[in-house]
């Protein structure tokens, strides 16, 4: 077999029971766009905030917090005040993130953590990809955010998040789930 372009392809083993699936898109079934944030975040998708350090990623994300928890912000949750969850790991809750959220509903922020026989640690995923769904079901969260991504991505043997496809869960709870997810993330400086 050679590729478009004049190369063989990789020798890689093809697990058994994996198979390459066609659907055309007649078979796709159509659906409009419901927007937590009107025109701006899609309900049940990954949204990203990209951009350099010190821009104002994570006052944003409390402002979105705040929108959410009172029902003021334009979308479908205007009127219908809901819960956040919000992972934030590069700043501090007491000193920086709380007092962010001042005009947030704060009973209805909640801070992200996972116990792990007594230790506390923060979410790893999308090793607990299912148990942060459940909350997010039982809790009836309108918005979840991860500050920075990459801080909840688990990560491979050489210490550094593995592979930008570990998002791939949040994005596929998200969208079965209809939970919007917004999550900063620093752009690369060269």
């Amino acid at each position: 077999m050679t590729l478009a372009y004049g190369t063989d392809p990789p020798s890689i083993e093809t697990p058994q029971g994996r198979h390459i699936r066609l659907t055309p898109a007649s078979g796709i079934r159509m659906r409009a766009v419901r927007w937590t944030w009107q025109d701006r975040v899609p309900a049940g998708s990954l949204s990203l905030v990209p951009g350099r350090e010190g821009i104002g990623k994570s006052q944003f994300a409390c402002w979105l917090a705040a929108q959410v928890t009172n029902g003021t912000l334009p979308g479908a949750l205007h009127g219908e005040p809901r819960p956040v969850i919000y992972t934030a790991t590069e700043d501090s809750w007491a000193h920086t993130v709380a007092p962010r959220l001042a005009a947030a509903d704060l009973d209805a922020v909640y801070r992200a953590e996972v116990d792990v026989d007594g230790i506390i640690t923060g979410l790893t995923l999308p090793r607990d990809c299912e148990a942060l769904g459940e909350e997010i079901t039982a809790r009836g969260v309108g918005l979840l955010i991860l500050d920075p991504l990459l801080s909840a991505i688990g990560t491979g043997s050489c210490g550094r998040p593995s592979n930008h496809w570990r998002a791939w869960p949040i994005a596929r709870g998200a969208r079965w789930s209809g939970w919007p997810t917004s999550t900063s993330r620093r752009a690369r400086t060269r």
